[in-house]
C-alpha cells in the first residue's frame, strides 16, 4: 500500500569450524583476507538484524549487530608478518576467551570491539582490547595489548626479553592512500617509547610530531632524548646509546622511507655512549637533509677536555658531497672493523667525496 516495510530478526548461533570443514558453508568469510582453509573457530553469538524496505522493496535502512563469546579462534596468516624489531616472524594468531561486539549499519557507523586473550604460539596468552571503526578502505583503530615476544631495537641498543611483558597502545587512522599513526605508547618496567602523529603516504614518511625515548639496562640509564619534527628536526636530551649505530648505518636499506623529508636538523645531546668505554659529551650538530639524506653537517663533541670529534659535510652545485671526520680518539668509530682491533691512542682523519652511489675516500690514522 505504498508504506515502508520493516523486517526484524533475532537469532542465536553456535559456530564450530574445524580445519576439515574447508569453510564451504561460509563463502562470505573468504572475502576476509585472514580467513582460509586453516582457520578454526568456536564461538557462541547472538545476532540482531533490522531492515527497512520502500514500496519497491529497495533497502532504505539496515543495521546488523552481533555479540557473544569467541572461545577459540586460530588464524593462519597467508604471508608471515616480520619486523626489524621482532626476533621471530608472526605466522599465526590464536585468540580465546574473547568478548565480541560487531556492528554494521547503512549510516556507515561500522565497528568491531573485541576484548580477550591472544597468542602467536598457542602458549603464554596475553590480554588485548581492539576497537575498529571502519568504512570500505578507511578505518580508525585502537589496539591495547600486553606483549611478551622478544623485541630488539638495535638503533637504541634496547632488547626486551621473552619473559618480560610490555604494554603497547596503538591509535591508527587509515585512508585509501595514507596511514596516520596518531599514537604509539610502549612501556616495559622503567622503559618507555612514545611516538605521536607519524604519517605515511605510499609507505614513505611525510611527517612526524614527536618521539620520546627513555630506556634502561639493569637500572642504568641508556637513552633519554626527544625528537621533535616541526619546521625543522630537533633531537635533544641527556643521553643516547650509540653502541650499535655503526652497525645500523652500515646496513643498506632496500628502500629510503625518508625520501620525502627535506628539513634543517639540530642535535644537542649531553652524552653519547660509544661501542667502547669512551663517552662523547656535549655533542652538537646543525645540518640539512634533502630527500632523506644529509647534504650539510657541522658538528662537534668532546671525548675529554683536550680530545674532540669534528664532523663536517658540504655540498657543491654539481651534486657532490664532501665529508670530513676528525677524531682525537679513533677507536669508537672503528670498533666494528676487525682490522683495527687493538688500536689505542692516536687520532684519525677521514675524508670522502660522494656523488650519487659512488664515493672516493681517504683514511689517515696516526
Amino acid at each position: 500500500k505504498g508504506e515502508a516495510v520493516s523486517l526484524k530478526a533475532d537469532l542465536n548461533t553456535i559456530i564450530d569450524i574445524k580445519k576439515d570443514s574447508k569453510l564451504k558453508f561460509l563463502p562470505l568469510l573468504r572475502k576476509i583476507d585472514v580467513i582460509n582453509d586453516e582457520t578454526t573457530l568456536n564461538a557462541k553469538l547472538e545476532h540482531f538484524l533490522n531492515i527497512t524496505f520502500d514500496k519497491t522493496f529497495k533497502v532504505t535502512d539496515f543495521s546488523y549487530k552481533n555479540r557473544g563469546n569467541v572461545n577459540d579462534l586460530f588464524l593462519k596468516l597467508r604471508k608471515p608478518v616480520s619486523s626489524n624489531f621482532l626476533q621471530d616472524k608472526i605466522n599465526s594468531i590464536y585468540i580465546k576467551k574473547t568478548d565480541l561486539l560487531f556492528s554494521l549499519n547503512s549510516n556507515k557507523k561500522n565497528n568491531i570491539v573485541a576484548t580477550g586473550k591472544y597468542s602467536f604460539n598457542n602458549e603464554n596468552f596475553q590480554n588485548y582490547k581492539l576497537e575498529n571503526n571502519f568504512f570500505k578502505k578507511n578505518f580508525y583503530l585502537n589496539l591495547d595489548l600486553d606483549f611478551s615476544e622478544i623485541i630488539n631495537i638495535e638503533l637504541l641498543n634496547y632488547k626486551k626479553e621473552v619473559n618480560k611483558v610490555a604494554k603497547i597502545f596503538l591509535n591508527i587512522k587509515k585512508s585509501e592512500k595514507s596511514i596516520s599513526i596518531k599514537k604509539i605508547d610502549y612501556s616495559e618496567d622503567q622503559n618507555s617509547i612514545m611516538v605521536s602523529d607519524l604519517n605515511f603516504k605510499e609507505r614513505d614518511i611525510i611527517s612526524l610530531k614527536k618521539i620520546k625515548v627513555k630506556t634502561y639496562d639493569k637500572n642504568k640509564l641508556k637513552n633519554d632524548f626527544i625528537l621533535e619534527f616541526n619546521n625543522s628536526i630537533k633531537i635533544y636530551g641527556n643521553k643516547y646509546d650509540s653502541t650499535n649505530l655503526n652497525k645500523f648505518l652500515n646496513q643498506k636499506p632496500k628502500v629510503n622511507i625518508l625520501k620525502k623529508i627535506n628539513k634543517k636538523i639540530e642535535i644537542d645531546l649531553k652524552r653519547i655512549d660509544t661501542p667502547l668505554s669512551e663517552k662523547l659529551s656535549n655533542f652538537k650538530l646543525i645540518g640539512k637533509i634533502e630527500k632523506g639524506k644529509f647534504i650539510k653537517i657541522l658538528s662537534k663533541g668532546d671525548f675529554s677536555e683536550d680530545r674532540f670529534l669534528d664532523i663536517t659535510m658540504k655540498s657543491s652545485k654539481d651534486g657532490k658531497k664532501y665529508l670530513e671526520v676528525y677524531s682525537d680518539l679513533p677507536q669508537p668509530l672503528l670498533s666494528n672493523y676487525s682490522f683495527f682491533k687493538g688500536l689505542t691512542g692516536g687520532n684519525m682523519t677521514f675524508s670522502s667525496i660522494i656523488q650519487n652511489k659512488n664515493s672516493t675516500s681517504k683514511l689517515i690514522i696516526k
